[in-house]
């Protein structure tokens, strides 16, 4: 997930966010307008996705209620916080470096998750593991400002 934009909704500031997901067919990538203070997820205003070899789409706004995320379910770190049970403090290497987090445990659809979050980096998420024969696993690969878009964000619209 990368930070690769700002826009205002009705006056609010909100961020477009990126997240690029590995698929047998290729690359994905999906890029969501969501608030920016209190960072929210589950607020999804826009939303754009594209495969390669693709055009990007964007998801109609009559869609967007039935996107993964919304109403607080999926976002694993926000999932942590508001169900989680706190396991301490743990310094853990990931391909961004070394990062001191806390661990968390929490049940996640109906199974085992552990996530390590930080609060100085962007989304708190710095390891999320969801265990089982379907294992999935999230890790920091880098973090910093000013990420560039894989594909170009869409111009503004009225909410």
């Amino acid at each position: 997930m990368a930070v690769v934009g700002t826009a205002s909704w009705n006056g609010v500031a909100h961020i477009w966010q990126e997240s690029i997901i590995p698929t047998p067919a290729g690359e994905t990538v999906i890029q969501t307008l969501v608030p920016a203070e209190p960072y929210d997820p589950s607020t999804i205003r826009r939303a754009i996705f594209w495969t390669a070899g693709r055009n990007p789409v964007e998801v109609p706004a009559s869609q967007l209620d039935a996107m993964p995320g919304r109403g607080g379910q999926g976002a694993g770190g926000l999932d942590a916080c508001r169900h989680g049970e706190a396991l301490g403090w743990e310094t853990i290497l990931v391909p961004a470096g070394r990062v001191r987090a806390m661990h968390v445990r929490y049940e996640r659809n109906g199974r085992t998750a552990d996530a390590w979050l930080a609060p100085g980096i962007p989304f708190a998420l710095v390891r999320s593991l969801v265990a089982g024969s379907d294992s999935v696993e999230l890790v920091l690969l880098g973090h910093g400002r000013d990420a560039i878009p894989s594909i170009p964000l869409p111009a503004p619209k009225a909410p």
